[in-house]
Parts: C-alpha cells; structure tokens; sequence
C-alpha cells in the first residue's frame, strides 16, 4: 500500500472514468492498468461497487463478453453522461489541486 491509498480509495470514481475514456475495460484490467500508471492495485472489494455505482448513475455500461476459456467479463464503457461527468471532475480537480497546495504549504 502506498502513501496515498486512502487519496486513491476517494479519487477511484474518476480515475475509473478517466481509464474508461482511453479504453473500455473489465474490473480486472481497469485495477491493472491504474497499477500500470503508478497506482496501487484496487482490490475488487473496493472496485466492483464503485463500477456499480457509476453503471448505477448512467456513467457507463457494460457489454458482457465471452471470456477466454473462462467466465464470460463485463466489459465497461464510458457513456455520454459518463464523459459529462469527467468533465466536471476534471474541471472541479483543476480547481481544488491549487487551493489545497495554497491551504497546506509550508510558507503560508
């Protein structure tokens, strides 16, 4: 576990959204590729109700495929709502990166 879990665990909504722009993806692959990109690993315990939650609120939907020689995956993928609400993370993320840098340097 790194030193911003608990950062990763509130942020995963929208890193979810963000990996799901670039690509549609299953559970499996999504934890993989966040991991790929300097993240810890996101147990399924953490990801499946996250991803539900986002299928939930129309943000994505998933396309079951057949899996290979296994159990059949869902697949993700990012809807139109899901994109507007990207949007709106990324916008509100811009905003708070520097207030919270202001609130919490050193020299204030």
């Amino acid at each position: 576990m790194t030193q911003f879990a608990d950062f990763q665990r509130g942020l995963l909504p929208m890193l979810l959204l963000a990996e799901l722009h670039h690509e549609p993806g299953h559970g499996y692959s999504l934890s993989l590729r966040l991991a790929e990109r300097g993240f810890d690993r996101v147990k399924g315990a953490h990801l499946y109700p996250v991803l539900a939650r986002l299928e939930s609120d129309g943000y994505c939907t998933p396309v079951w495929t057949e899996g290979d020689g296994g159990p059949g995956r869902k697949v993700y993928h990012l809807t139109t709502s899901g994109e507007e609400r990207l949007a709106e993370l990324r916008h509100s993320w811009k905003l708070l990166v520097p207030l919270t840098n202001k609130l919490i340097a050193d020299d204030r």
